[in-house]
């Protein structure tokens, strides 16, 4: 009988428990660009990207969304210069009413690439900025000299959503 009661509280426990969902969502590309002069040293890059929960499944609200990761940032470049330019670059995601947060890095910033994979840090959770209409890019790029021109690249985002109903 106390294996029995055990067994009901736990059953109890495990049924009133939300059911979780994991939902992975890809940006379309998000521009990232920085107006020259540039100097040698740290620029910042920017771009942003609307939001919209109902888009990465029906129904979806702010309070539904438990922890949203990044899985994956690359970067390409139009430019003929490629990624020679800058030796490394930090991307970190804010919006209007939320901290910034340092989400994804390469260093070093291989020479002679058209395109770039950044390291996803697996401590960021970017749940407060999936509850805004628009979250902010900003790159860190360290630029290995200086530049009269501008500097854009296109990143492309890949988030893991975790749905609680």
């Amino acid at each position: 009988m106390k294996y029995l009661s055990i067994l009901s509280i736990c059953a109890i426990l495990f049924t009133s428990c939300g059911h979780e969902e994991k939902v992975v969502f890809t940006s379309e590309e998000i521009t990232l660009s920085a107006e020259g002069p540039l100097f040698e040293g740290s620029n910042t890059l920017q771009g942003s990207m609307l939001i919209d929960l109902n888009k990465i499944k029906a129904g979806t609200t702010a309070e539904n969304v438990e922890s949203v990761k990044i899985k994956s940032v690359k970067l390409t470049s139009t430019d003929s210069l490629m990624f020679n330019e800058i030796s490394n670059i930090t991307l970190q995601c804010t919006s209007n009413d939320a901290s910034m947060i340092q989400s994804a890095v390469l260093n070093p910033v291989p020479e002679g690439a058209s395109s770039i994979s950044l390291i996803p840090s697996a401590e960021a959770d970017l749940v407060e900025l999936f509850k805004q209409k628009e979250m902010l890019f900003v790159a860190d790029a360290e630029l290995r000299a200086d530049k009269d021109g501008n500097i854009s690249y296109k990143a492309v985002v890949e988030f893991e959503l975790t749905l609680k109903d």
